[in-house]
């Protein structure tokens, strides 16, 4: 999986991660990109994990997805025209 933007609250950063197997196949080098490894990127992607895991931003994310797709719901309920409703957290959607 390959992450970026907000994982180093605005500095340059991204990131290659996977199950170990996977990960330690490769050599030295092989999988990265032209964001890895500035160490300002990672002090700040460091105190980004920090916020995250003292602020609960994971369970304020389901909470927040909670709410939203039982409005989702109830408006799928109201309008036929809206098909599908799914989503993970607080990325949410819906198809028409």
């Amino acid at each position: 999986m390959t992450t970026a933007k907000s994982i180093a609250g605005g500095m340059p950063l991204s990131a290659v991660t996977g199950r170990a197997e996977i990960m330690d196949a490769a050599g030295p080098g092989e999988i990265g990109g032209t964001y890895g490894g500035n160490p300002v990127a990672c002090a700040a992607a460091l105190a980004v994990m920090d916020l995250i895991e003292k602020e609960d931003l994971g369970t304020k994310s389901q909470k927040t997805g909670e709410y939203i797709h039982n409005r989702l719901l109830k408006l799928q309920e109201e309008f036929d025209f809206i098909g599908d409703v799914r989503g993970l957290g607080s990325m949410q959607a819906l198809s028409w």
